[in-house]
C-alpha cells in the first residue's frame, strides 16, 4: 500500500481519532467506575461511624433492659460491622469492587480495624455483665476519630480521582482537536488548494491558454499522492499540446513559405510563356513579311521572264527583218 496515498491518509487520520474518542469513552468508563467504587466506599465508610454509635446505644441500653432480643440485634450489627470492615479491607460486597487501595488510607484502615478489635472485646465483655463505660467511651472516641479519618482521606482521594479524570479528559480532548485542526489544515492545504489549482488551470486551458500549469502544495511534507499525478498528469498534457501546437504553427509556416516559392514559381513560368508567345507572334510577324517579299520576289521575277521573253521575241523579229532586208 502507498502509505502517501490519499487513500491511505484518511484511513490513517479516521482509525487514530477513532482510537483516541474510543480512548475517551474507555477512560470516563474506568474512571467512573472507579468513582462510583470510591463513592461506595465512602459510604460504608460513613455507616461504620452510624453502627459505632448504634453499638455503643444497644450495649448501654443491653445493660438496663437485657433480652434476647437486644442480644440479637446486637449480635447482627456486629456480625454487620465486620463484614463492612472486610469489604472496606479488599472490596467484594456491598457494592464495593476492589476496597481501599490508596497506601496511606490503607493504613488508617488498619487502625480502625485494630481498634474495632478492641471494641468487639469490650462488647463482648458488656454482654457477659463486664460492662465498663470508660473504656468504651475511650475506644468509641477513637474508633471514630480513625473512621473520620479514613472517610475524609476517601472523599479527599475521590476529588484527586476526579481532577485525574478531568484533566485526562481534557488532555485526550485536547489532543482530538489538536488532531482535527491539523486533519482540516493539511486536508485544506494538500487536497482542497490542489483541486482548486488544477480547475484553475483546466479552465485556462479549455479558454486556450496552454501557458498555464498546475503548481502542487509545498510545506513540511510532500505528498505523491493522487491529486500529486493528476497535477503531473495535466501539466504533462498541457505541454504536449503545446509541443504539438508549436509543431502545426511550424509546419504551417513552412507551407506558407513554400507555396510563396510556388506562387513566384508560377509567376516566372507565366512571364517566360508571355515572353515566348510574344517571340513567336514576332516570329510569325516576320515570316508573313518574308513570305510578302518572296510573293513580291516571285512576281517580280515572273515579269522579268515575261520581258525576257518579249525582248527575244522582239529580237528574233527584228533578226528576220535583217535577213529579209
Amino acid at each position: 500500500m502507498n502509505m502517501q496515498s490519499l487513500k491511505f491518509r484518511y484511513a490513517f487520520c479516521f482509525v487514530s481519532l477513532g482510537f483516541l474518542l474510543l480512548s475517551v469513552v474507555v477512560v470516563t468508563y474506568i474512571m467512573g467506575r472507579a468513582n462510583e467504587d470510591t463513592g461506595q466506599i465512602i459510604n460504608v465508610s460513613g455507616g461504620q461511624r452510624m453502627r459505632t454509635v448504634k453499638l455503643a446505644y444497644l450495649l448501654e441500653r443491653y445493660q438496663v433492659n437485657y433480652g434476647p432480643s437486644e442480644l440479637k440485634v446486637i449480635e447482627d450489627t456486629v456480625s454487620d460491622y465486620d463484614a463492612r470492615m472486610k469489604a472496606l479491607e479488599s472490596g467484594s460486597a456491598f457494592g464495593i469492587e476492589n476496597g481501599v487501595s490508596d497506601a496511606a488510607l490503607k493504613e488508617e484502615l488498619k487502625k480502625s480495624i485494630k481498634i474495632w478489635g478492641d471494641f468487639r472485646i469490650l462488647i463482648k465483655d458488656g454482654l457477659a455483665e463486664k460492662y465498663d463505660p470508660n473504656k468504651i467511651d475511650a475506644v468509641i472516641n477513637d474508633l471514630l476519630s480513625s473512621l473520620d479519618k479514613l472517610t475524609n482521606g476517601l472523599a479527599d482521594e475521590s476529588v484527586r480521582k476526579n481532577k485525574k479524570a478531568m484533566m485526562l479528559e481534557i488532555g485526550l480532548t485536547f489532543i482530538a482537536l489538536c488532531m482535527i485542526f491539523a486533519y482540516t489544515f493539511t486536508n485544506n492545504h494538500y487536497t482542497v488548494n490542489p483541486i482548486a489549482e488544477i480547475v484553475k488551470t483546466v479552465r485556462a486551458f479549455a479558454g486556450g491558454d496552454i501557458t498555464q500549469r498546475s503548481k502542487y502544495a509545498t510545506g513540511l511534507f510532500e505528498f505523491k499522492d493522487e491529486i500529486y499525478e493528476l497535477e503531473e498528469l495535466l501539466n504533462t498534457a498541457i505541454e504536449n499540446t503545446e509541443i504539438i501546437i508549436s509543431d502545426i504553427a511550424n509546419s504551417s509556416s513552412k507551407i506558407a513559405s513554400s507555396s510563396e516559392q510556388l506562387s513566384a514559381s508560377s509567376t516566372q513560368i507565366a512571364k517566360g510563356a508571355e515572353a515566348q508567345t510574344q517571340k513567336a507572334a514576332q516570329v510569325a510577324t516576320a515570316a508573313e513579311q518574308m513570305s510578302a517579299t518572296v510573293i513580291e520576289v516571285a512576281k517580280n521575277a515572273s515579269g522579268a521572264s515575261e520581258a525576257a521573253k518579249d525582248a527575244n521575241k522582239a529580237a528574233h523579229k527584228g533578226g528576220e527583218i535583217v535577213k529579209r532586208t
